[in-house]
C-alpha cells in the first residue's frame, strides 16, 4: 500500500500550536477531508520521494510519498 508522509503547517497547528506530521495512506484523501478529485489524483500518482506542495491561502500543507 502506498503512504505518505503528510505536513501541516501555519493554519492547521495543534491547540499547543505545534505543526502536524502524520503517516497516511491513500484512502486518507478524500473530498470529505477537503481534498479536490484533482488534488486526489495528483497523490495518487505520487512516485516514492516525490512531492507536492498544496500550500494556499488557509495555510502550509505538504505530501510526500515514501512507499
Amino acid at each position: 500500500m502506498k503512504t505518505f508522509e503528510c505536513f501541516w503547517g501555519n493554519g492547521y497547528r495543534t491547540k499547543d500550536n505545534k505543526s502536524i506530521m502524520r503517516y497516511e495512506n491513500e484512502d486518507f484523501f478524500t473530498e470529505d477531508r477537503g481534498y479536490s478529485e484533482m488534488v486526489i489524483t495528483w497523490v495518487k500518482s505520487l512516485e516514492v520521494d516525490d512531492h507536492i506542495d498544496l500550500e494556499d491561502l488557509s495555510g502550509r500543507h505538504w505530501v510526500r510519498r515514501i512507499v
